[in-house]
Formats: C-alpha cells, sequence, structure tokens
C-alpha cells in the first residue's frame, strides 16, 4: 500500500467518525428534545387532568356558606407563608346536589369525578360498593347540634351531656360501635321516651351514613339515635326526628318547624360560630377529617397531590 492510498484511507476514516458523532449528537438532542416535549406535555396534561375535575358537594345553606368562607380565609392566612400551599377555595370546581343519592347517581353516571365527604361517610359507602375508593383529607370536620339563639338554654344542656358523655366514655364507645366498625346497615331505631318530659324536635337527612342514616323505609337509625338516647338518658328529655333535605335544615330551624339541626362545621374555633345568625351551637360531640369519594384511583392521586399531607 503505497502513501497515497494510505492517506485515502485515513481521511475516509477521519469523515466517517465526524458524521457519526454528528450524527449521534443529532440524535442525543433530537430525544432530549422528545424528552423535553413529553415531560412538558405530561406536566400539561396534569394540569389540565386537574383543572377538568368537578367535585359533587352537598347543598349549603347561607349560614354554612359563610362559616366555610372564614374558615378559608384563616387557612389562607396560615398558609400563605407554607410552600405549595393551596387554598381550599381555588382547588377544584364543585357541583351542589341536594341529597347524597343524588351525588352517588351522578358519580356513577361520571358527570362529576368525585365527592367530597366526612372521611367516615366516604369510608362507610366504600366499604359498601367494591367499585368505589376513598382517600382522607386534610380538612378538620366537627359536629356540633344546633339551635335557635332564644333557645341558648337548651343548647347549654345539650353541651353540658356531650361533655359528661365525653368524660364517660360514652361517646367514644358510640364512635367504636357506629362508626369505626360500622359494618352493613346500622338498625338501632327505636329513640327512647320518657313519660311526662319535655319532646325537642330533630332534623335528619340521612346524607351522612353511618353518622345520619335513614333506612329504605324511612326509618333513622345509626349514630345519631343513639346518642340522642345518650342525651336523653343524661337530660331527661325526648327526642323526634324528622326527615328532610339538607338545605331545608336551617329554613326548619329558623321558622321553628324544628327545635334542633344537627350541625356539621369545618373549624373549632369560636369566630366562625354563627351566633349572630339567630343559631347558636352545641360545644362539638365528634371530630374527623374530610374524605373524598371517587370511582377512579387515577382521581384521587390528582386531589392526594393537589393538598400535601394527605392519606390513602
Amino acid at each position: 500500500m503505497n502513501k497515497k492510498t494510505l492517506s485515502i484511507i485515513t481521511t475516509t476514516a477521519i469523515l466517517c467518525a465526524m458524521l457519526s458523532a454528528c450524527s449521534g449528537a443529532a440524535s442525543a438532542s433530537s430525544s432530549s428534545a422528545a424528552a423535553a416535549e413529553s415531560s412538558a406535555a405530561s406536566s400539561a396534561g396534569a394540569e389540565q387532568a386537574h383543572d377538568n375535575l368537578i367535585g359533587g358537594v352537598l347543598e349549603r345553606n347561607s349560614i354554612e356558606v359563610g362559616t366555610l368562607n372564614a374558615w378559608i380565609d384563616a387557612k389562607d392566612k396560615e398558609g400563605s407563608a407554607q410552600s405549595g400551599y393551596v387554598s381550599p377555595r381555588n382547588s377544584f370546581e364543585n357541583k351542589q346536589f341536594a341529597s347524597l343519592n343524588a351525588m352517588l347517581l351522578e358519580l356513577k353516571a361520571g358527570r362529576v369525578d368525585f365527592l367530597r365527604l366526612p372521611n367516615s361517610v366516604a369510608n362507610y359507602i366504600a366499604a359498601t360498593d367494591d367499585t368505589l375508593k376513598y382517600v382522607v383529607g386534610v380538612r378538620e370536620q366537627h359536629y356540633h347540634m344546633a339551635a335557635r339563639t332564644e333557645d341558648a338554654a337548651l343548647c347549654d344542656e345539650l353541651s353540658n351531656a356531650f361533655q359528661e358523655l365525653k368524660a364517660d366514655g360514652t361517646i367514644d364507645k358510640l364512635v367504636e360501635e357506629y362508626i369505626t366498625n360500622a359494618n352493613g346497615n346500622p338498625t338501632n331505631s327505636t329513640l327512647k321516651h320518657i313519660d311526662g318530659a319535655e319532646t325537642h324536635i330533630v332534623a335528619v337527612t340521612g346524607d351522612l351514613p353511618p353518622l345520619d342514616y335513614i333506612s329504605a323505609d324511612c326509618t333513622p337509625a345509626g349514630f345519631n339515635v343513639a346518642l340522642l338516647n345518650a342525651i336523653s338518658e343524661k337530660t331527661g328529655c325526648n327526642f323526634e326526628l324528622v326527615q328532610m333535605d339538607a338545605a331545608a335544615r336551617l329554613t326548619a330551624l329558623q321558622s321553628g318547624k324544628v327545635d334542633l339541626i344537627f350541625w356539621l362545621a369545618c373549624s373549632g374555633t369560636a369566630e366562625n360560630d354563627p351566633q349572630t345568625d339567630g343559631i347558636t351551637l352545641t360545644v362539638p360531640y365528634f371530630e374527623e377529617l374530610s374524605g373524598f369519594l371517587s370511582t377512579s384511583q387515577a382521581t384521587l392521586d390528582i386531589i392526594a397531590e393537589t393538598y400535601p399531607g394527605m392519606r390513602k
């Protein structure tokens, strides 16, 4: 092989190496661009999925809306300095419903993506329907009874009873039996009756089983019935239950059609108690976190990513 031939071969090899390097760089650049595009699309898809989610909630009356807004304002003030904080006001679109049954029908039909419920309610429903899943939220939920302000003495009497029932362990036992270990539909439908005792009329909705439960034959049962029986033993009074839609409870209370309603609130702070709206609350008798119910685990995963600290 002469020098001229060797020179040509060497030059050709160098050119091939250069072309290969250029091709590799272009391929790497193309792969990086594709990866970046895929990542951007994934991020955009996740954001779009979040924005498209619609939640179902029980219809709220004016006082509940005001109390909720006050709670959110307090949370926003507290969370404004926290990294990654998401205001409850800006999280997901909500659609209101008059009853739990209506919400469940819309969820099964795919017209809402999830339901906002107390954790015990979401857990109870998911346990009775294997097509549904739930995740524990981060919002505080606490339960009171509400009366008109002119019945403040009755409210105080109930508050004293709740404190005694907490102190002697009765409420813990009721929670364990009717909420924590709820198995199937509750059957404790009989209210205690004391001859000659004063009777208070209480509104129930059946929208928060196993706490506020009403059977298919329109008979109230579950935790609330057991709780009222325990109160009767402490106070010597009777209770009569009247079923109505959740949104009608406040009007019924204000008009005197009922004497008491069960009240679910977001915060235990005194400034959120609706004292100035003609309504007074007892001390809370039960507290828990919120929950989310859905047919889709992917939906629950998006919700969990939105609210840091949530538990699946």
